[in-house]
């Protein structure tokens, strides 16, 4: 049975449902997206004077945000083509 872009296949499946652009490296915008939001959260609070909490707490605030924006730009390129 040939490999699935979709993952491991079962018998008597044909993978017919799954599109060929899983494997494209779509999941890696927003995954970047997270990493550099993240960065960026944690120096812009402490560059304001906030200790490691306020840091944490920008990072994670920021990485949700530029996750929800980088998992846009993937759907929207994902379904562009």
């Amino acid at each position: 049975m040939p490999p699935s872009p979709c993952g491991v296949l079962k018998a008597g499946d044909t993978g017919a449902l799954c599109p060929a652009s899983v494997n494209k490296g779509r999941g890696m915008i927003w995954t970047a997206a997270i990493v550099i939001g993240a960065i960026w959260g944690a120096v812009r609070a402490l560059r304001r004077g906030g200790r490691k909490l306020d840091a944490l707490q920008y990072a994670a605030g920021h990485a949700i945000a530029f996750g929800l924006v980088g998992l846009a730009i993937s759907v929207f390129l994902d379904r562009m083509g």
